[in-house]
């Protein structure tokens, strides 16, 4: 059904709704960007609209500005085919929203002043268990266990950061050292 998503203000003890999005979604992906002048919010996930159990992903964003403007939520571009979002979690770089898609894995990037959706190949993506998303100095690092044996057991954990082409990955760190 209809979610309600509410924002805190932790420092001044405020709490604000919300105005609800224009579909419910199940499980759906957030993302949320705040500066001092305005705050925006990328929801993204099944829009529960097909009655055959059919996956509709869609997404919406909200914008709201110091000076009280705020936007409806509005849809935004189709996502890519295929996929299969983390629930609950997206990552702000940039101008940018990333999360996770898990079939198989890759990360999903949605491009705020572009409007637009893209898919980023994952680093070694047949052998990545438990991948996970941050920000660290204004870069997206992917933080995952690697798993190169028959016994499913993780060899490594590992570090990559994306790099400005958006579609190039560098590991930048590797636990156990080789």
């Amino acid at each position: 059904g209809l979610k309600t998503i509410l924002l805190c203000n932790p420092l001044v003890g405020s709490v604000s709704q919300l105005p609800p999005m224009s579909r419910p979604r199940l499980f759906p992906s957030i993302g949320l960007s705040v500066t001092p002048t305005s705050i925006d919010v990328t929801v993204a996930g099944d829009d529960l609209i097909s009655p055959y159990a059919v996956k509709n992903l869609s997404s919406e964003s909200f914008h709201v500005d110091a000076g009280g403007f705020f936007s409806l939520w509005a849809m935004t571009s189709s996502l890519p085919r295929l996929c299969s979002l983390e629930s609950g979690k997206m990552v702000y770089v940039q101008g940018k929203f990333y999360c996770m898609n898990y079939s198989p894995f890759s990360v999903l990037c949605y491009e705020v002043t572009g409007n637009r959706w893209i898919k980023i190949q994952a680093p070694m993506r047949r052998f990545l268990r438990s991948p996970s998303l941050l920000e660290s100095k204004g870069r997206l690092i992917l933080v995952a266990a690697v798993e190169k044996s028959k016994l499913n057991v993780p060899k490594s954990l590992r570090l990559w950061s994306l790099q400005q082409d958006n579609a190039t990955w560098v590991e930048i760190e590797r636990m156990p050292q080789p």
